[in-house]
């Protein structure tokens, strides 16, 4: 009798600890990948495309990251606000923008890059945004907006 109402609780309380190492793993991750990025952006060979730092996303360290939509030629940097900023991704998916982005179209391959534009001295940022999807159920009803996020400023060295 006991274990049948003890169990229950126990269960959650186990699948709820590890929905919240999930959470810290995917932190890490993301923190990692924003990193990664910005030290990329750093290089004078990515001073005249995005081409590669866009590429190669998909699945880094189990978190699914994709280019942002907006993460366009004359982007708005992430810490102002604004209509055409960093989007919102879909559960259980991330978003890389990049500030400033030279690709006319990040999501095509063929257009990371921008006849004329290049990124000059001074600083880049990279923000990677992913939303949270817990596995439990009954956690997934409190945690399903959560949008974790990791930014990176760094200056260029060219």
């Amino acid at each position: 009798m006991e274990m049948a109402l003890a169990l229950p609780i126990f269960l959650l309380l186990v699948f709820g600890l590890i929905d919240l190492a999930r959470v810290a793993y995917t932190q890490a991750e993301i923190t990692a990948l924003s990193r990664t990025v910005a030290q990329k952006m750093q290089s004078p060979a990515n001073a005249l495309s995005d081409c590669s730092l866009l590429t190669g996303l998909s699945g880094v360290g189990g978190v699914l990251v994709t280019p942002d939509p907006h993460s366009i030629l004359g982007d708005p940097s992430p810490a102002t606000p604004s209509a055409a900023g960093p989007s919102d991704p879909p559960a259980g998916q991330g978003y890389l923008y990049l500030y400033p982005a030279l690709a006319a179209d990040p999501l095509n391959p063929t257009e990371c890059g921008t006849p004329g534009a290049a990124r000059f001295h001074g600083e880049v940022t990279v923000l990677v945004r992913y939303r949270f999807q817990p596995s439990t159920p009954f956690l997934s009803t409190f945690l399903s907006g959560v949008t974790l996020e990791a930014q990176t400023t760094v200056e260029t060295g060219y």
